[in-house]
């Protein structure tokens, strides 16, 4: 008798843990079979690749969309130097190099002066000058190197991200400033004798 009373409260035990795990568990579903009609699950959708939205951009190399304009405007570019700048040539403009920093787009040009400018350096420097006044973007400055040729110096920076328009306008203004220099005016250069003569005009090449 006693053993049946134990088995019974053994059994009640039992039923009653029993009951309690399935009540603990989660309702499981089995997935359909069509999947057709089902949205992908997160995992399956984070590793895809998503188009980009509406009116959002890839980000592009700066230095390659300039030079892809300067080719639209007649000029060839070679390979990238070791250091960044790129050559940009023209068949009538000045050529020119340019290179991209973190923060924009550096333009650098160097001429030379096609005749020896003698005692007529402060002339030149007062010329440079009023070319810095006029000038809308570009920096000139005269420079000298260890054999005594003298040259013309001009650079400018395009800060901020590439855009056509900006860059168009900013080419525009770059051209009307290397013009400034193209030809400079006629010096007065003080002769053996001690008086002035005029010095032609010389065409900067």
């Amino acid at each position: 008798m006693i053993s049946v009373k134990y088995r019974q409260a053994c059994f009640a035990f039992l039923k009653r843990l029993w009951s309690g795990i399935l009540n603990a568990l989660p309702m499981v579903t089995w997935p359909s079979r069509v999947r057709s009609n089902v949205a992908p699950a997160a995992h399956e959708t984070a590793s895809a690749s998503t188009p980009a939205a509406p009116g959002e951009t890839v980000a592009e190399d700066p230095l390659a969309q300039a030079i892809g304009h300067l080719e639209y405007l007649g000029y060839e570019t070679g390979p990238a130097a070791p250091d960044g700048w790129r050559y940009a040539q023209h068949p009538y403009r000045y050529d020119f190099h340019l290179r991209a920093f973190p923060n924009g787009i550096r333009l650098h040009c160097i001429v030379g002066i096609g005749a020896a400018i003698g005692n007529t350096r402060a002339r030149w420097l007062e010329f440079l000058n009023s070319a810095n006044d006029r000038g809308h973007i570009a920096q000139f400055s005269l420079i000298e190197d260890k054999a005594g040729i003298c040259r013309v110096r001009m650079g400018a920076f395009i800060s901020g991200a590439y855009t056509r328009q900006v860059f168009a306008t900013v080419m525009d203004m770059w051209h009307d400033d290397l013009d400034l220099v193209r030809r400079k005016p006629e010096f007065l250069q003080a002769s053996s004798a001690g008086e002035e003569e005029v010095v032609p005009a010389v065409t900067v090449n």
